[in-house]
């Protein structure tokens, strides 16, 4: 799926790049640092591509909550420069929202068609049908011994003190953006 997602002339080419670029951020943080305030910052930018990086923005929150920092005074410190960080990448979205709510001339328009306008008769629709078609898309996506190596990567990636901060990162992002589309009755539910 990144193959096709990353090919296709649209936006979801650089939704890759943000989540690669966050990727590559946290895993040379190791383990030992926090995660950058850059990954905060392209979090909050990525959102003025597409909505669904807001998955970034929760995975960056989940790691930095992860090691409680609000326990010291530093640690608090770092959470202000995070938080800071992400306002300044969002404030393009933020703008075109403001924008977009003054265009309409008054909220609720612009806030449906901020998140997912036409297409939230699609979303939330859940059942025993995603639960098979995410099987199948398992399969689907790995149609070989490969698909072994899902769990055997996701159990070593947890077990990885070293990866363990690209481990929470890669689990929200994967939570999140799996959950979402489990209940996204698209055409093109494989590919996310």
């Amino acid at each position: 799926s990144m193959w096709w997602h990353g090919t296709q002339v649209e936006n979801y080419a650089l939704s890759i790049v943000f989540l690669n670029a966050c990727l590559w951020l946290v895993a040379r943080a190791g383990p030992d640092r926090r995660c950058p305030p850059l990954v905060f910052f392209l979090a909050g930018l990525a959102l003025l591509n597409h909505a669904q990086n807001g998955a970034l923005t929760l995975a960056a929150g989940a790691l930095a909550l992860a090691d409680r920092p609000w326990r010291t005074a530093e640690g608090r410190r770092w959470l202000s420069r995070c938080a800071a960080a992400w306002a300044i990448g969002a404030a393009p979205y933020v703008a075109v929202l403001v924008a977009d709510i003054v265009r309409a001339g008054e909220l609720r328009p612009a806030l449906q068609d901020a998140l997912g306008g036409g297409f939230q008769s699609l979303m939330f629709r859940y059942g025993w049908s995603s639960v098979v078609s995410l099987g199948a898309w398992l399969v689907q996506q790995f149609p070989s011994p490969f698909l072994l190596f899902v769990p055997l990567g996701a159990i070593a990636l947890a077990r990885s003190r070293a990866r363990r901060p690209a481990a929470i990162f890669v689990a929200v992002v994967l939570a999140v953006n799996t959950a979402f589309f489990l209940g996204y009755e698209t055409w093109d539910q494989f590919a996310f």
